[in-house]
């Protein structure tokens, strides 16, 4: 559920920049393009650390069923 939920602020995240550069005709400012590269990284680094911790899941079933 917590993946879910960090999912979804992070797709809200992306839709409400996209609005706002759309407000201002397509002329991204600085401020925008900063907000969508920190976004990406924050989202990179989530999903990376999910993914860590399913895959250390998936480890400590193997090891328990060999």
């Amino acid at each position: 559920m917590k993946w879910l939920s960090r999912k979804f602020i992070v797709f809200v995240v992306n839709i409400i920049i996209v609005i706002g550069m759309i407000i201002k005709e397509y002329q991204p400012s600085m401020e925008m393009v900063l907000l969508i590269i920190i976004n990406s990284v924050i989202y990179l680094f989530v999903e990376g650390i999910l993914d860590v911790k399913r895959l250390e899941k998936i480890y400590e079933k193997s090891k328990k069923d060999n």
